[in-house]
């Protein structure tokens, strides 16, 4: 699981499942190069809506969540995106690796991808969706008092018999309470 001391309605998470395909078009992107990103969406945005998909289908629907908008990408994010063209990286771990590659670089690949390619991340919260709402289908779980009880015996057991100063074990301890509430 995550753990987050609140979780947010719309967060981009390209760590979930449903944005695989989103991750590998990201790393595909950077590897041919910025200037070919870069014509890709001004191209996009001189075509007809009807170019991108197939004759008597409708256009998918896309919901940009509220508070992300679209800007032009900064400078130092363009320099990180030719620095990840020069290094080609492998995967999407090794894309985000990089220096420089930011929110703003993989926010404006996760675009592209939903935008051009069809192929949206997540905008789920998995701290929200991890703890608020149970498992991870969502489905609400029994809290279980006794394991519950268990565990934080276990943790501050662990805690009082490391071997560490008493600063340090109250410090610790003092964080599994308010961790645990």
């Amino acid at each position: 699981g995550i753990i987050g001391e609140r979780g947010e309605e719309t967060v981009l998470d390209m760590t979930a499942g449903e944005s695989e395909e989103a991750r590998k078009i990201s790393v595909d992107l950077v590897c041919d190069g910025p200037k070919k990103l870069f014509a890709e969406v001004l191209e996009a945005g001189q075509r007809s809506l009807d170019d991108y998909t197939e004759k008597g289908k409708q256009m998918p629907r896309l919901i940009m969540p509220r508070g992300h908008t679209i800007t032009g990408l900064p400078k130092q994010t363009v320099l990180a995106l030719q620095r990840a063209y020069e290094l080609q990286p492998e995967n999407y771990e090794e894309l985000i690796a990089i220096s420089g590659i930011g929110p703003a670089a993989v926010r404006a690949l996760a675009l592209v991808s939903a935008l051009i390619y069809g192929k949206p991340p997540s905008w789920k919260d998995p701290v929200r969706y991890s703890f608020a709402h149970g498992g991870k289908d969502g489905v609400p779980f029994p809290v279980d008092r006794a394991t519950y009880q268990k565990t934080t015996e276990i943790l501050r057991a662990a805690i009082e018999g490391a071997k560490c100063g008493r600063d340090e074990k109250l410090k610790a301890i003092r964080r599994l309470h308010e961790f645990l509430g």
